[in-house]
């Protein structure tokens, strides 16, 4: 759960209990108990006790999870001590530091963080907006991968290799970047060595080619030499590239545990939300209909409050689902990816008025893993949400079928469509969604096109191996 949902949370819950305790006061502790304020205050107590505790041990649950999560993560990076491995927030601030990284620039974590990014530049390229240009380009491709000349603490200057990586919560909100740096100043030393020896080789090699033969021996001495050299050369540039997909490797890890930890943290507080705060609002409305046959007709203010609480009530209830069922509906985790999706469609149709025609052939449910099952119903959700709010279609389908060891997935409607080139990437301009199911089914090994064009409807199709290593 995000702070900023958690506060939202914080802040409404306790709104709504104290309108329904204000209400239970006005409405049936000062006629039952009349000017015995001494009671009625101990029991309105009781009452904020039983109901503020267990709130209150729910939040701080929630942020110990979170702090755990982070541990997690924190342990992983700490283990890594070759790579300077850091986040930062969408303005390029520094937001979290790996032992790795005080070892690779020098500076501890108490004297970077909340530093932008731009203090590892040299002067030249902050001043031509490099900074800037590198997380723009990790933010529009999603990664992106530069070396070049970095600054430690000391002043001192490294040639560096960076792969900066974008990452996005399951709105395809941009939340930060992921950078990880490696000195890369050895091995450009050693490069710059090696064509130096290479090319002062090759000018005597020409020179002793003019020599008499008693030069021969020599010449394929150091044609020897020669060749040794470029045997090293070549062992270190295959030396680079396995470090190269080594750190694409763990970029792609980390960015799957990141969406992992989200995903079950918005299960934690979608299940909590409809079981106990859903619970106590309907608890309410029951109380306040119970409460209702009792109050006398000569009294249209007390049932005119009655109707108000019940009003609010319900609302908050309405919204409570709503918001339990976008963070994570529990049909998902208890019937599976089927029943989803056929849940799903009837709350498009009820919400937009479009009916959804669903085919489901051949779909092995018991061999799909729990991620396939969730990339699969985001990527529905997302699709259909957004025919929905843009394609003014008359009619969507959804079609999920199964062989050849792969799952298939497509979504169509007879919409307005668009063009997809112009959403390559995610920006201002829209693509996050589309960008959010993308990197969904591309993490799973899988495959995602779109077919689309302006006036003749949209087609979105995902495939994912049943199993690890399965061609797609």
């Amino acid at each position: 759960m995000t702070i900023s949902r958690l506060r939202a949370i914080t802040i409404i819950v306790p709104i709504v209990f104290l309108v329904a305790l204000e209400a239970f006061s006005l409405f049936v502790l000062i006629p039952l108990l009349g000017d015995r304020a001494a009671i009625r205050m101990l029991v309105i107590f009781a009452i904020m006790t039983l109901a503020v505790v267990p709130f209150s041990f729910w939040v701080f649950a929630t942020l110990d999870r979170q702090q755990r999560d982070l541990k997690e993560a924190a342990a992983v990076l700490d283990s890594v001590t070759d790579y300077a491995i850091f986040m930062l927030d969408p303005d390029g601030t520094v937001v979290t530091w790996s032992p790795g990284a005080e070892q690779v620039k020098g500076y501890r974590a108490d004297e970077i963080l909340g530093r932008p990014v731009s203090t590892f530049y040299t002067p030249d390229e902050v001043a031509e907006g490099k900074p800037h240009e590198n997380l723009e380009l990790a933010a529009r491709e999603g990664r992106a991968e530069y070396e070049g000349r970095r600054v430690r603490k000391d002043g001192s200057r490294f040639w560096a290799n960076v792969v900066s990586t974008a990452i996005h919560d399951d709105a395809g909100e941009l939340v930060g970047f992921t950078q990880v740096a490696r000195d890369m100043t050895q091995r450009r030393e050693a490069e710059e060595q090696i064509r130096s020896l290479n090319r002062e080789l090759a000018e005597t090699v020409d020179r002793l080619r003019l020599a008499n033969d008693q030069n021969e021996r020599l010449y394929g001495e150091l044609r020897a030499s020669h060749d040794r050299l470029q045997g090293w050369t070549e062992e270190l540039e295959q030396k680079v590239a396995e470090r190269t997909h080594e750190i694409a490797r763990y970029s792609k890890e980390l960015t799957t545990r990141v969406l992992r930890a989200q995903e079950e943290e918005r299960k934690r507080i979608a299940r909590e939300l409809h079981d106990d705060t859903g619970q106590q609002l309907s608890t309410l409305l029951i109380n306040l209909d119970l409460l209702e046959p009792s109050i006398s007709a000569d009294d249209p203010l007390l049932k005119a409050g009655i109707d108000r609480v019940r009003t609010i009530a319900q609302r908050t209830l309405d919204a409570v689902r709503a918001l339990s069922h976008d963070l994570r509906p529990t049909i998902l985790d208890d019937f599976g990816l089927i029943a989803a999706i056929r849940w799903f469609g009837d709350e498009y149709s009820k919400t937009f008025g479009v009916p959804v025609r669903i085919e489901i052939e051949d779909v092995p449910e018991d061999r799909l893993t729990p991620e396939a099952e969730l990339a699969l119903f985001r990527v529905t959700q997302e699709a259909l949400t957004n025919s929905g709010k843009y394609a003014q279609a008359t009619e969507t389908g959804v079609a999920l079928e199964g062989d050849d060891g792969c799952v298939r997935l497509t979504v169509t409607d007879n919409g307005r469509g668009f063009d997809p080139e112009a959403l390559r990437g995610p920006s201002r301009q829209g693509g996050l969604g589309l960008y959010g199911m993308r990197e969904r089914i591309e993490l799973l090994g899988g495959r995602f096109t779109i077919e689309a064009a302006p006036g003749q409807g949209t087609r979105i199709k995902a495939e994912i191996p049943l199993h690890e290593g399965t061609p797609t």
